[in-house]
């Protein structure tokens, strides 16, 4: 089946408060590296009082997961943690899942944080990080080059869809990191 078939079959179910904490153990799963995972209780928190909004993926059964800040002011939509269960993965339901993601926020650019392979301690990670970027390329993202942020400790490079003309990647992340988390355990410089 092609990606516009899978497209039509993703569905985006809530994640209920009562699963929380089998959304992290998935989450602790897919972002192994080092600072990538924000710690559990700030997840829960932003999940309860409705700045994250966390969805589970489904096409026939459940494929995977995402967690998302969208933005009311600033047309963004920050999509925190997106993955799809590994046996699932190389099947065409990654990239069907995120053009599905894309169409359900069509009037909003999607913006993402991927750690910057040029900054990975080895080359396991460099690998990894270099999969990811090429992944969110292929979908239609691209990396605002004027931009550097730290995470967590993790160097990591922003990317993002349909920017306008205007689009500041840097005042960009510091709304959305404050709206979302606040930003204490985040460096946004210009590159």
């Amino acid at each position: 089946m092609d990606n516009k078939s899978l497209i039509n079959l993703v569905e985006f179910k809530v994640i209920p408060s009562g699963e929380y904490e089998r959304l992290y153990e998935y989450m602790r799963r897919d972002f192994p590296m080092p600072g990538e995972l924000a710690p559990f209780h700030a997840i829960k928190r932003n999940l309860d009082n409705g700045r994250h909004e966390g969805f589970y993926l489904y096409s026939g059964t459940e494929i995977g997961y995402m967690v998302v800040t969208p933005s009311d002011n600033s047309g963004l939509v920050f999509v925190n943690y997106f993955a799809v269960h590994p046996k699932y993965r190389s099947k065409g339901y990654g990239r069907a899942t995120l053009d599905a993601i894309i169409d359900k926020y069509t009037d909003r650019s999607l913006v993402i944080e991927v750690s910057d392979p040029a900054a990975s301690k080895s080359p396991e990670l460099r690998e990894e990080s270099l999969r990811r970027v090429k992944f969110y390329e292929s979908a239609g993202f691209t990396i605002a080059p004027t931009v550097k942020c730290r995470i967590y400790g993790v160097d990591m490079l922003i990317m993002a869809t349909n920017t306008p003309e205007n689009f500041s990647a840097r005042a960009a992340m510091l709304s959305l990191y404050n709206h979302a988390a606040g930003s204490s355990n985040i460096d946004v410089t210009d590159a």
